[in-house]
């Protein structure tokens, strides 16, 4: 429900900002880190639950586990779809020049190591979270980010 009203729960608030060309990239930097973070955390989501249904465990009235573990791939795409559909007109806007801007970015982040990589997706976060990107971003971005740059094992694919 707070997806769908655009109230998601923040750490700080982008009205605070000075309306026009300040505010208006602020909201777009925090809804791509959403988007982003909600992306990572699905498919974490997917993983869980194909996990949990290759172990075969039941929970009460011989229910597998993974049906009520279903929610969580369920919710973040709904949270996702909500996301993109409040911001979606900011992004049309910005789009073009901000993609052309982020390519250069976008290859040291590949090339770089995974602690470099790491640091700079922490600093996405933080910046986002004080232009008042939702809670979940911030601390469901941060876990994704730590997990990554310390090279925790991933789920065989």
């Amino acid at each position: 429900m707070a997806a769908r009203e655009n109230r998601l729960l923040a750490l700080a608030t982008g009205t605070l900002l000075p309306a026009g060309g300040v505010r208006r990239v602020a909201s777009i930097l925090t809804a791509t880190v959403a988007a982003a973070v909600t992306a990572a955390l699905l498919v974490g989501a997917i993983a869980l639950v194909r996990n949990e249904r290759q172990m075969g465990s039941l929970i009460a009235l011989r229910i597998p586990t993974w049906v009520g573990q279903l929610a969580l791939p369920a919710g973040f795409a709904l949270i996702g779809v909500r996301l993109i559909g409040h911001a979606s007109h900011r992004w049309v806007d910005a789009w073009p020049r901000s993609s052309g801007a982020l390519r250069p970015v976008d290859r040291v982040v590949d090339a770089a190591p995974l602690e470099i990589a790491g640091l700079a997706g922490m600093v996405a976060i933080l910046v986002a979270a004080v232009l008042g990107a939702p809670i979940f971003t911030v601390l469901g971005g941060a876990a994704a980010v730590l997990f990554l740059a310390n090279e925790i094992p991933r789920p065989p694919s």
